[in-house]
């Protein structure tokens, strides 16, 4: 009833399942092929089967028919990944690859920068891949780097990219198609990219 009221709506069409409740969660897992299921719904039904239902992740894994990682991977989403984040991957504002990948091992890092990173995100996002490339560099950056990254992660991305493109030979902008003046200011001066190590 209460789902029902957040939907707005008053009606709802119930199908019998004449199953406890364990093999009814790994049979709505299991039929994702007809619905695409957002990683947070699969989430939350994992956490029930093993926190509430107190199924191991292995029987999990081997009833719904995936491998033990894919389960632990979508668990962390809810018990890793800062609630920011989670709201961003809800609001689909981030994916959950992205969640997964790199805003919980960030947040275990630096619960700051992850945040710091979120925000700029919000007003100049990255792709997957770019963000996967951002975090590569984050890991050996050097602290200061770090600063500057997380505040300013667009810049980092096409600040690298121009290097790239520069020592390739390449005449084209970089990655988002506007002028490069300026951007090495990322780092707080110099024509070259971010360091990409700390040294």
């Amino acid at each position: 009833v209460e789902a029902l009221r957040r939907l707005g709506r008053d009606m709802a069409k119930v199908e019998p399942w004449t199953c406890d409740l364990a093999e009814a969660l790994v049979s709505v897992l299991a039929r994702t092929q007809s619905r695409a299921f957002a990683g947070i719904e699969e989430a939350l039904l994992l956490r029930e089967l093993t926190q509430g239902l107190a199924l191991s992740q292995h029987e999990v894994a081997r009833r719904c028919g995936r491998d033990v990682s894919w389960v632990n991977r979508r668990l962390q989403l809810l018990s890793a990944v800062p609630d920011t984040a989670l709201a961003a991957v809800r609001d689909g504002r981030l994916s959950c690859w992205s969640a997964i990948r790199v805003l919980a091992p960030l947040a275990r890092a630096n619960t700051g920068h992850a945040e710091r990173f979120l925000t700029a995100l919000q007003t100049a996002p990255l792709s997957t891949r770019e963000q996967r490339c951002w975090f590569e560099h984050y890991q050996t950056a050097s602290s200061t780097t770090r600063e500057r990254m997380v505040d300013q992660p667009r810049l980092f991305v096409d600040a690298l990219r121009e290097h790239s493109e520069q020592r390739a030979g390449g005449t084209s902008a970089g990655w988002s198609g506007r002028p490069m003046r300026g951007r090495s200011a990322v780092r707080g001066g110099g024509a070259g990219p971010p360091p990409a190590t700390g040294g």
